[in-house]
């Protein structure tokens, strides 16, 4: 094979490649990058979904450590939009919604823990 035609093939398989992870999904695997300005207003949230607080794990796993809880003050998101990925199965609360996609929060450290997406609200921090 000539170099350029080398050349040729070696920037279309690193444009199939960028294209591949520009498509929404996949990614999912990934951890959240912990934002810059996390402390700006109008970053979103989560709060406790129905009047039942969530658990927050170390991981996307009802197996996972307990690391904190969402309250009624709320816990920042660690993306700017409460990004869920997926992850272990889940039930909030005996009767209550069930699902396997969790979202990112941020401890007052800016550590990131994971709570079960259909356990919680969503909407912008004041």
């Amino acid at each position: 094979m000539s170099h350029n035609r080398m050349r040729s093939a070696l920037a279309a398989v690193a444009l199939t490649g960028a294209a591949l992870l520009s498509i929404p999904g996949a990614a999912q695997a990934a951890q959240p990058s912990q934002p810059a300005g996390t402390t700006a207003a109008g970053w979103p949230g989560v709060w406790p979904y129905n009047g039942h607080t969530a658990t927050v794990r170390a991981s996307r796993s009802t197996g996972a450590a307990k690391v904190g809880t969402v309250t009624s003050s709320g816990r920042k998101c660690a993306e700017n939009l409460c990004q869920a990925y997926s992850g272990g199965s889940y039930t909030c609360w005996s009767g209550g919604p069930s699902g396997n996609s969790w979202i990112g929060v941020l401890d007052s450290s800016n550590r990131v823990g994971w709570v079960a997406a259909k356990c919680v609200g969503v909407s912008r921090w004041s």
